[in-house]
């Protein structure tokens, strides 16, 4: 066996090692590290030793996070929490430098520190089952030995002949149980004989003394991979900063106050609003833009104020809001402008341009905007060239006035005279390090806000002599999906997500691609690539190929999905070798994905951009220019909201920034191209035309049609390449769109009526005298005419937003002017949206296909989805993983598995989405039906600290014929198919139930449920009283009312005047019972409760379950108790054969809750629910008398002493008798109680 060593520099994740380090963390690593070679040299007992190394890991890095000690024979552990209970992480031997028997090293790998370690590892993973182990170490002070837990696991833990041994000795079955004798005769003959290599990482800390040292600084940079290695960020495998998944919280709440925003909890949603009266300020970014909008009378030029919202006030704030984003979008655009500038140039100051001094007000940001930015350094003014030097021209859209701007207000009309309070946590500090108080001007305060962070230390892998957080292009999406999801609460797709969905289908795109143009049958990149050398494809033809993909998001939000496509499409061509500049000649550098981030690396370091290095300058431009291409050609988006489309244009156009250069020979950066033509806003879900062509088009029309066709495409083409003329070419485009609408094929039937209508009326002779001519003119113009106010009012209410896919994208026209549709759709599609009435009929009749009782905007996005996508297309998408079993959703199951080709299902389970309980799931399907295979991967028990690692993990096969048997075609797949199918032979609850029902709704819990205390002082009415048991209060058999709860028990036939005191007592609550849709629409008076559910429920006896549970927790009562919707009945009819107490054993027993876990599969929701749907359909065994008796007497016994120690003991006994009843084996028995 050798060892594969690798330096540190080559361990380290390429995301973490893109990451700068504060200037504080190398002074204290640098004394840390003097500290630790000073003790060395006093003692080297391997006990003092361990104390040393164990100090310094702790004073550098471990204090405050993690406890450090021993455990067992280890040497030393890091836990992965703060106390010695939490798992072990990394594993550490440690040795006397003088050892050199027992140390290993490259010669002698096969030592005992080896085989120690191993025993170490296997003690962790195979005895306490501890899956958390991230590295594994040796040393001696000063040789450092790292090893990957991966390689453990690959190498060690799943070789069977290895555990088998270890179990063996361990369980004393072997000849000694003396470690020294596993040393030699099990670990030391397997690493030899059944190990050829084993990677690791290697550096000697005697290579860094000298520089540690020296007080001089010049040397520190080769510092920082040594730190980051012995960092909980690799070490532990920590999530680091500026991870993409994660919120820079301070920066986040700051911007929101200077916005004048709040961040709120309501009903489990983190949403954002304009602050409440009393706590706003005029200076506030937000109440200066609504205060002029209001007084100058503004929003009376917007004709589509409807848009905005239902009321003044909400078209106020929504215009204010998206004003502020449009200006918000160019200064952040423009402070990482600046960080670039400044990292160009070495730190060089004079290019910061964002600051007071450079730009005092309002006005002149609003000339930063338009007169510099926005026009050549040429044709400037003289006096602006004077002031603004050296700023670049963009040519980017986003520094042209937007149409709201125009229509509304600008920049500059902001007052200038306001101050707004400094936010209470402020980021800016005084020269004593203490938060700042009082208030600045506006503009004075964001400059000095932005200023705060770091904008243009991402990807420099250097130390930041200041410290500030970095803030880059991941964590400001975040921050824009955020702020952007207002109303809503905002869904952030994490990283992991999009990347995985990227990775996933787009290789498999690409691989398809070449397979088809060349006959071939690659099975994956890697053949590919071997196919594209074997057969000698120029890297030109090969380079078009993967540049002919046409990847759409239909609900691009900030356009996270867009952004992880663009980085997997350059990382695919590097990975294919086919990564070429301009001249055709390769990149020398390796570019990948980590973290979902595009990692740039040249000889293993982190690529740098220098200007004045002529290598550097050719892998910047090829980066800029092929960035550009893919956006250009490959990367289209659709939304709803002109917000999500201004900033997933800024979020694209950032992606440019990163590798913006300098011109050669020049001191000017080329300009962004314009890619805001493939971002755009509009209802993916409502078109008037349908996406297919119109087969009535005469052939002269068809001549004219590919005419348009062409034409619109090129002008599309020209618009991208900058031209001065952008606005009059962005008129040509609008109206050729509109002259292909011509040749569309209407979806709507008021629209093909009036179409018909139209064409009879022309056909009619003009000068016709007949009497019944003239009555069928006038007919059909009345017709006409009432068709086009059905069809105007269709426009305002449904067709406002429409999005027309037939048109709207030539680059998935073919050259007939027919759609063909994306390679590729990706997307995580909203979910829960509201509909109106209109919408609700216009989307059943346009997705009739899945269209079931309760519209889902989501369902309707699948559908959708497979729309757009070309015939040989790919979708992946991430859902709710209501999706995959829940009847409502059974049509479009059907039509994924029917007519296409589902690859992949990821079951995610709760938690993926930050502050979102709703469980999710991933799936990618195919157009053409051919894949019978689908990989199922269930991760809904897997601990949400490592599920974006484990996306490929738990993986099963089936194929789609088996989930034709499911039933509802339901995508759960069931592992213990065997022992339900067994259980299933039995009838169901519902068959033999009178009753399975929720308890009551009352539409106001505050107004009808009453402390007892409250209602003695009251004096209310006891016969509309009722004692109320809520969900928590049921346990296991019993009962556990603690709450003193009871209910006003009104119903439809109460008659209130009876009871004074109740009704003075709901009177007070009498304006918001009125609000209730059912009540405004007459059909419950005020003072009822919603839905009260029939008596007989109640006061019969009954078994209640609690509803928010993961399992079933089920109770008798025959005391009469009355429950809300957190409690679910289950009622016997009178003649029942079956006993309440031998249904109440079965549906307690472990059994039960072993069918139930695997019917409803929620062991990982964080707000699980049992629903009477599901109770339906669990198999009750009908048993007779004298079955039936053994299990009631034990279930006796437990209501009369239910705190009895004798319980767990009865319910063990009833558990077997239950076990008996349906016929289980021993073995059965086993997986059941193993999975309880």
């Amino acid at each position: 066996m050798k060892l594969i060593i690798n330096p540190p520099l080559k361990s380290l994740s390429k995301a973490y090692l893109k990451q700068s380090l504060k200037r504080e963390q190398i002074e204290l690593f640098k004394a840390n590290l003097a500290r630790m070679f000073e003790r060395i040299c006093s003692d080297e007992h391997e006990e003092h030793l361990k104390n040393i190394v164990s100090d310094f890991l702790k004073d550098t890095w471990y204090k405050q996070t993690n406890e450090i000690n021993t455990s067992g024979r280890a040497d030393l552990v890091i836990h992965n929490g703060t106390t010695s209970t939490a798992s072990v992480g990394v594993l550490i031997e440690v040795k006397r430098p003088s050892n050199k028997n027992e140390m290993i090293s490259p010669e002698r790998p096969n030592a005992k520190a080896l085989h120690e370690l191993l025993h170490y590892y296997m003690q962790e993973r195979y005895i306490r089952d501890n899956k958390e182990i991230r590295h594994l170490i040796i040393c001696n002070i000063h040789e450092w030995y790292i090893f990957d837990a991966v390689d453990f696991e690959r190498f060690f833990f799943h070789s069977q002949k290895l555990v088998k041994s270890y179990k063996d000795w361990n369980e004393g079955l072997l000849v000694s149980t003396n470690t020294d004798w596993f040393y030699q005769e099990i670990a030391k003959p397997f690493i030899e004989k059944e190990l050829d290599e084993l990677p690791c990482s290697y550096f000697n800390l005697k290579d860094f003394e000298r520089i540690i040292r020296k007080p001089a600084q010049q040397e520190d940079s080769k510092l920082i991979a040594l730190y980051k290695v012995f960092s909980p960020a690799h070490l532990l495998k920590q999530s680091f900063s500026n991870d993409s998944n994660s919120l820079n919280r301070e920066f986040y709440s700051e911007l929101l106050h200077i916005l004048g925003l709040e961040e709120v909890k309501e009903k489990g949603k983190k949403l954002i609003r304009r602050k409440p009266e009393g706590s706003r300020n005029d200076g506030s970014l937000l109440e200066n833009t609504c205060n002029f909008l209001k007084t100058r009378g503004r929003l009376s030029a917007l004709s589509n104020l409807r848009q905005y919202g239902a009321d003044a006030d909400e078209h106020c704030f929504s215009v204010a809001l998206e004003l502020c984003i449009t200006w918000l979008n160019r200064l952040l655009f423009l402070k990482l402008l600046e960080g670039q500038l400044i990292g160009y140039h070495k730190g060089d100051r004079s290019y910061a341009f964002l600051n007071s001094s450079r730009i005092g007000d309002f006005d002149e940001l609003n000339e930063l905007f338009f007169e510099v930015l926005a026009v050549r350094i040429d044709e400037r003014s003289e006096s602006v060239r004077g002031k603004f030097g050296n700023i670049p021209y963009l040519n980017s859209s986003l520094f042209e006035e937007s149409d709201l701007e125009r229509a509304t207000m600008r920049i500059n009309e902001l007052k200038n005279r306001l101050d707004l309070p400094l936010h209470s946590a402020t980021v800016l500090k005084g020269a004593n390090g203490k938060r700042l108080t009082g208030s600045k001007s506006t503009l004075g305060y964001m400059f000095e806000y932005l200023d705060a962070y770091d904008f243009g230390a991402e990807g420099s892998a250097d130390i930041q002599e200041q410290n500030k957080s970095i803030i880059n292009a991941s964590v400001l999406g975040l921050i824009f999906e955020k702020i952007n999801g207002y109303k809503d609460g905002s869904f952030f797709t994490p990283g992991f997500i999009t990347m995985y969905i990227c990775r996933e289908t787009i290789r498999r795109t690409v691989v398809n691609k070449f397979n088809e143009k060349y006959g071939w049958n690659c099975a994956n990149l890697t053949e590919l690539h071997n196919n594209l050398y074997r057969q000698s494809i120029p890297l030109t033809e090969a380079n078009a190929m993967v540049n002919s993909l046409k990847i759409c998001d239909p609900a691009v939000g900030s356009g996270h999905f867009l952004v992880s496509a663009l980085n997997e499409i350059i990382a695919i061509k590097s990975e294919l070798r086919i990564l070429v500049d301009s001249d055709g000649k390769l990149l020398r550098c390796d570019v990948a994905i980590e973290n979902d981030e595009l990692i740039v690396t040249v000889d293993d370091h982190i690529f740098e951009y220098h200007y004045k290095d002529a290598e550097s300058q050719r892998i910047q431009e090829t980066l800029f220019h092929e960035k550009e291409t893919i956006i250009e050609n490959c990367l289209f988006g659709v939304d709803i909201n002109p917000k999500s489309v201004a900033i997933c244009r800024l979020r694209l156009w950032i992606e440019l920034l990163k590798n913006a250069y300098y011109r050669r020979g020049s001191d000017q950066l080329e300009t962004l191209p314009n890619i805001d033509i493939n971002i755009k806003c509009g209802n993916s879900l409502v078109s008037r035309f349908a996406i297919s062509g119109n087969p009535n088009i005469l052939p002269g029309d068809r001549k004219k049609m590919n005419e348009l066709t062409e034409k619109y495409r090129r002008h599309v083409f020209e618009y991208k390449l900058s031209p001065a003329n952008k606005a009059l070419l962005r008129k040509e485009i609008d109206n050729l769109k509109h002259s292909l609408e011509n040749f569309g094929l209407p979806n709507d039937k008021d629209l093909i009526a009036l179409w018909k209508s139209k064409d009879e009326l022309a056909q009619l002779s003009l000068f016709g005298f007949d009497k019944k001519e003239q009555e069928r003119r006038k007919k059909l113009h009345e017709k006409v005419d009432e068709l086009e106010r059905r069809f105007e009012e269709k426009q305002r209410l449904v067709y406002s937003n429409a999005f027309e896919w037939r048109f709207e994208f030539p680059e998935v026209l073919d050259e007939n002017g027919e759609f063909v549709g994306f390679d590729l759709v990706v997307g995580n599609p909203p979910y829960g949206v509201s509909f109106t009435t209109e919408e609700k009929q216009l989307l059943k009749n346009s997705f009739s296909s899945i269209h079931v009782r309760t519209p889902e905007s989501y369902n309707y996005f699948i559908g959708r989805f497979a729309e757009i996508a070309n015939a040989a297309g790919s979708c992946g998408l991430i859902i709710p993983s209501s999706f995959l079993s829940q009847i409502e959703f059974e049509k479009t199951r059907r039509f994924l598995i029917d007519k296409h080709s589902i690859q992949k299902i990821i079951n995610l389970g709760d938690g993926v989405f930050q502050d979102v309980s709703t469980p999710t799931c991933v799936v990618i399907f195919q157009l053409p039906g051919t894949n019978n295979k689908i990989v199922y991967n269930d991760l809904t028990a897997v601990d949400r600290k490592i599920i974006s690692a484990s996306l490929d993990s738990n993986r099963l096969f089936f194929d789609s014929e088996s989930i034709k048997q499911n039933e509802g075609y339901s995508f759960i797949y069931k592992r213990f198919g065997s022992i339900i199918d067994k259980c299933y032979q039995n009838v169901s609850l519902k068959q033999i139930a009178e009753d399975v029902a929720t308890g009551i709704s009352p539409g106001l819990g505050e107004a009808f449920v009453i402390d007892i205390n409250k209602s003695n002082k009251l004096n209310l009415e006891h016969e509309l009283l009722k004692k109320l048991v809520i969900g928590g209060e049921i346990n296991k058999f019993t009962l556990n009312p603690s709450s003193n709860k009871l209910i006003i028990y009104c119903t439809s036939n109460t008659d209130i005047a009876r009871f004074g005191n109740c009704f003075s007592y709901l009177e007070k609550y009498k304006e918001k019972l009125e609000k209730r849709v059912e009540t405004l629409s007459g059909t419950i008076p005020w003072f009822v409760m919603l839905r009260p559910r029939r008596i007989k429920l109640f006061e019969k006896p009954k078994i209640l379950i609690r509803q928010t549970a993961n399992r079933i927790i089920a109770a008798y009562d025959d005391q009469g108790w009355y429950c809300l919707k957190s409690g679910i009945i289950v009622q016997l009819p009178d003649d029942s054969e079956i006993y309440y107490f031998y249904l109440l054993a079965l549906l307690n027993s472990k059994l039960m809750d072993f069918i139930y876990r695997d019917l409803v599969n929620e062991d990982n929701r964080i707000f699980p629910e049992v629903k009477p749907i599901q109770l339906f359909k669990l198999p009750i065994k009908i048993a007779n008398k004298l079955e039936q008796a053994p299990i009631i007497e034990r279930v006796q016994k437990i209501l009369v002493a239910p705190d009895s120690p004798d319980v767990p003991r009865l319910e063990a006994e009833i558990d077997r008798l239950v076990y008996d009843l349906y016929g289980l084996t021993d073995e059965e028995i086993a997986t059941v109680e193993g999975r309880a």
